[in-house]
């Protein structure tokens, strides 16, 4: 609901390609046996629950899907499987700049595309 999104992150978590750190999902209390035969018809080879709760109250679950070839179809595909509120997939487009902490100090990647 802003009108900026800038993501801030160390450098760690820079990849050639989504998945290797997992696809976080928010999920619906009564859902998540739901959610995980959706998420492993989709592909994930494991979906795992945190012992961490969401800001809303909600579970948190990670499914593992390993390189994701196309991650707007798989964003859009968890988008519409019920149960599941959010999940970590989001257009670059939405994104205006990152910010990237790391041993060489914080450097910026800005989106002129927006």
């Amino acid at each position: 609901m802003s009108p900026r999104f800038i993501i801030v992150v160390d450098e760690s978590k820079l990849v050639p390609a989504l998945g290797p750190f997992g696809t976080p999902l928010e999920v619906l209390e009564f859902a998540p046996g739901v959610v995980t035969t959706a998420v492993e018809a989709l592909g994930a080879s494991a979906v795992t629950t945190r012992d961490r709760r969401s800001d809303n109250g909600n579970l948190i679950m990670d499914a593992q899907f390993g390189t994701i070839a196309d991650p707007v179809a798989l964003g859009i595909a968890l988008a519409i499987t019920p149960g599941i509120v959010e999940h970590g997939i989001f257009p670059g487009a939405m994104v205006e700049r990152i910010v990237i902490a790391g041993l060489d100090g914080v450097r910026e990647l800005v989106n002129n595309q927006r």
